[in-house]
């Protein structure tokens, strides 16, 4: 039997955890007080935050900060003696416009800073169990079969899963020192207003790819052949421009003017740059959602995670901009939204201290 306490009062009591397991949360045979949970279970909401507190539990590694993302597909594998856990609702703002999407995000951060100035070290504090999570799920977008527990001992421990790839230990390991990388750029009082460097991003690649490395592929430099994605129509620039193209993308996502964008939207739009340019031979995805991150925290947002469940529609707002005209309005509503799930988890916690 499972207990899941809800912020709003209502006792959430899992029962026939095995029948349960394959099932949708509306689908769940629960006993619950009081009866009525329509509040709760009246949308297909995908993720609650644990906001008491945590710990790596069965499959599930939960940071021992508060404010972990957990998937409710996943909920049922947590072992049957976990109890007193409180879920926090995850606040959507679907049929928000974007302008009003960014407005919600300023006046977050504006909260924060009221209740706890952020500078960067500060907020490397208080996501530093996050790193986890942010492993996992951009792994898992690219077809990594661990779970997030699993990714949690590869990247403390080294020790890989049975029965599974090793290279989805090796991409956990690999993803692991890459979110570390990223965090030394945040906190490195000396960068001046530069978020990062072709030489730095080279770097952050060779991390990427470092334990999976083929012989056919390079780290650390860019492709020297044309590609595609699988299945698609879109073609990628061809490889002797993608030089130029970076050199471009660097320049503009450090100039100055970068300042009078919201921070959120020249996020989305960096990683919908890169991704578009596929300046290397694997490893893509993974480094566009590590830039996405890295212009976040730099601009004193919290990272995020986006979650394997989100994947088709993920996949479709990139596609959305590569074919669609540089449309970046989809894939940012859904980082606005997810940005703001963290940002809530930063408020809660800095009012702790």
């Amino acid at each position: 039997m499972l207990q899941f306490f809800f912020e709003n009062g209502i006792t959430l009591t899992v029962t026939d955890k095995e029948e349960a397991q394959n099932t949708t949360l509306n689908e769940y045979k629960v006993a619950c007080e009081p009866k009525d949970i329509s509040t709760v279970l009246s949308t297909k909401i995908s993720t609650f935050h644990l906001i008491n507190r945590g710990e790596v539990v069965g499959i599930r590694a939960i940071g021992f900060d508060s404010g972990r993302t957990i998937p409710v597909s996943e909920i049922l594998q947590l072992p049957p003696n976990v109890s007193d856990y409180v879920w926090k609702l995850v606040q959507r703002h679907q049929d928000a416009s974007i302008p009003e999407l960014l407005k919600i995000l300023t006046d977050q951060q504006t909260q924060v800073q009221q209740v706890r100035p952020l500078s960067a070290q500060v907020l490397m504090d208080l996501i530093k169990n996050w790193k986890f999570e942010m492993v996992w799920s951009s792994n898992a977008i690219e077809g990594s079969t661990y779970t997030l527990g699993e990714t949690f001992i590869a990247i403390t421990r080294g020790i890989a899963a049975s029965n599974k790839p090793i290279k989805d230990a090796n991409w956990a390991v690999d993803g692991g020192k890459a979110v570390d990388f990223i965090k030394k750029l945040v906190c490195n009082e000396s960068r001046s207003n530069t978020i990062i460097s072709l030489e730095q991003l080279l770097e952050m690649h060779s991390l990427v790819l470092k334990n999976t490395l083929h012989e056919d592929i390079l780290a650390g430099a860019f492709r020297r052949f044309d590609t595609r994605v699988t299945g698609s129509t879109f073609e990628f620039p061809p490889t002797q421009e993608v030089p130029a193209l970076m050199a471009t993308l660097i320049e503009w996502l450090n100039a100055e003017e970068r300042n009078k964008e919201h921070p959120v939207a020249f996020a989305t739009e960096v990683h919908l740059r890169f991704v578009t340019i596929h300046p290397f031979e694997d490893g893509n995805g993974r480094m566009s959602r590590l830039l996405m991150n890295l212009v976040l925290m730099m601009r004193g947002y919290a990272p995020i995670c986006i979650l394997p469940s989100c994947k088709p529609e993920y996949l479709a707002s990139v596609k959305d901009y590569q074919m669609g005209g540089k449309n970046t309005k989809k894939l940012l509503a859904m980082v606005a939204n997810e940005t703001m799930a963290s940002m809530q988890v930063i408020l809660n916690e800095s009012k702790k201290y």
